[in-house]
């Protein structure tokens, strides 16, 4: 013998069948981590919506933590993880007014929830939020002559008058 070894065939497929068992098992955590470790924030809003007004004196809870207290107008935020989260709302006197759950969809960092929306049963009362630069149509080029100031037709000195 030339002090080669070499394997049994068996052998060889049985560790090939384990390392690909390995690669799967990793590709199914690495999944599981990244969906389940995805982080948003929800903004709960309680302002005036399409067909909807803003509650009075509301108790917000997201995925069962500590509620939030709510007045007409208010907009609060909550980070979460994970795609799947459950909103319950209710008014001081502990009467639930709304339950419902919802998926964040993974390309959304923040989204906006509507409290009004979500209690009165319309639809989406969730959407992604556009921050307000985003939401905004560009503004047209300016031509220069723009008014500053009440006194930008009057004349200014061109340099003070000098010491003596």
């Amino acid at each position: 013998m030339n002090g080669t070894k070499t394997i049994d065939p068996k052998v060889r497929a049985r560790r090939l069948g384990i390392r690909l068992a390995l690669l799967v098992v990793y590709a199914v955590a690495l999944v599981l981590c990244f969906y389940g470790g995805k982080g948003h924030a929800i903004l709960v809003d309680n302002k005036d919506a399409e067909g909807a007004p803003a509650l009075e004196g509301i108790m917000v809870s997201v995925d069962g933590r500590e509620a939030l207290e709510l007045y007409a107008g208010d907009r609060d935020r909550v980070n979460v993880k994970s795609q799947r989260h459950k909103v319950r709302v209710e008014d001081f006197n502990g009467t639930i007014l709304a339950e419902r759950s919802f998926t964040v969809d993974v390309d959304h960092d923040m989204v906006l929830l509507s409290v009004p929306k979500l209690v009165a049963g319309l639809e989406p009362f969730i959407e992604k939020f556009k921050p307000l630069d985003q939401a905004l149509p560009p503004e047209e080029p300016s031509t220069g002559e723009a008014f500053t100031s009440p006194e930008a037709g009057a004349e200014t000195p061109s340099a003070p008058p000098a010491a003596p």
